[in-house]
């Protein structure tokens, strides 16, 4: 009997909480409604000791790579959830950064 009661008390509030969350989902904004959005949203720019320190890490690092390529854009980037793509065309690629190097 107890275990009744509190499977029934578990449920309720599962139907509270989800009652509750369709009645607030109503009131969110959806700023996708507007073809321009993306105007509006703004990114924060790196510091410029992050970029130091991340430049390093690529001349160290990318001798290591097995596989480098050079793209061309083809299309804008397209923003779907939290993450972004975007249509390119490989170049070239270089299975070494020395490669790479003699290419440029």
């Amino acid at each position: 009997m107890k275990f009744k009661w509190g499977s029934c008390f578990i449920l309720f509030i599962v139907i509270v909480i989800t009652a509750f969350g369709i009645f607030e989902k109503r009131t969110y904004t959806n700023i996708a409604e507007d073809k321009s959005y993306l105007d509006e949203l703004y990114v924060a720019q790196l510091p410029e000791n992050i970029c130091l320190e991340e430049t390093e890490n690529l001349s160290v690092n990318l001798p290591q790579v097995p596989v480098i390529i050079r793209v061309s854009v083809l299309e804008d980037v397209e923003h779907i959830g939290g993450t972004s793509r975007q249509l390119v065309k490989v170049v070239y690629t270089a299975m070494h950064l020395y490669d790479l190097q003699a290419a440029i």
